[in-house]
């Protein structure tokens, strides 16, 4: 497989992409072997159909089908080999398969620039190490039980106490006319 990379700016690239005739060769005869196995022409056997047969009812879906394994399978290991970062889908160009030649396509893709590290240095930070004291353990303790805490409905019949979580329904009066819109229910 031949791969040129062009520049196309920083975060861009072009890939012309040829593969090998005789890779080309070999996937097509692959995917003739393939639908030997899989159709019925009339006059002869599943399995045995030659191939000029083949070619003639069936040769644009095979080479599609070639085109389409072989062409993500050598962008992919172009990008490898080029140690490129894509972003994004590849725009693929110019795809032409010739059975006796090669297969050849031009990939554009954009590609993450690559940015240089300045030197940095001679900076002095300094840490500030705060004591832990009880107050904050108990401060952390309190503030995880009220995030896990589940309430429970009182039972028993008693007076509302402190720490207890309260329900109410109420409605405002004025006059001894209930005022619209006064009305809350389950308010807490």
């Amino acid at each position: 497989m031949k791969v040129e990379v062009q520049e196309l700016g920083p975060c861009a690239k072009r890939l012309e992409i040829e593969i090998a005739p005789e890779n080309v060769k070999k996937e097509l005869d692959q995917a003739y072997r393939e639908l030997a196995k899989k159709v019925s022409i009339r006059g002869f056997r599943k399995g045995k159909i030659p191939r000029p047969v083949l070619e003639r009812y069936h040769r644009s879906s095979v080479e599609d089908e070639v085109r389409q394994k072989l062409v993500p399978e050598s962008l992919q290991q172009a990008v490898k080999d080029h140690g490129l970062r894509v972003v994004g889908l590849p725009k693929l160009d110019d795809i032409n398969l010739d059975a006796e030649k090669s297969l050849r396509f031009t990939a554009t893709i954009e590609v993450i620039p690559d940015i240089p590290l300045q030197t940095y240095g001679g900076w002095e930070l300094t840490k500030e190490v705060r004591p832990i004291t009880e107050a904050d353990i108990e401060g952390q303790l309190s503030e995880l039980q009220n995030r896990h805490m589940r309430l429970n409905a009182v039972d028993e019949d008693r007076p509302v106490r402190e720490g207890d979580y309260v329900l109410i329904s109420f409605e405002g009066f004025r006059e001894g006319q209930l005022v619209p819109g006064s009305r809350t229910e389950n308010y807490g």
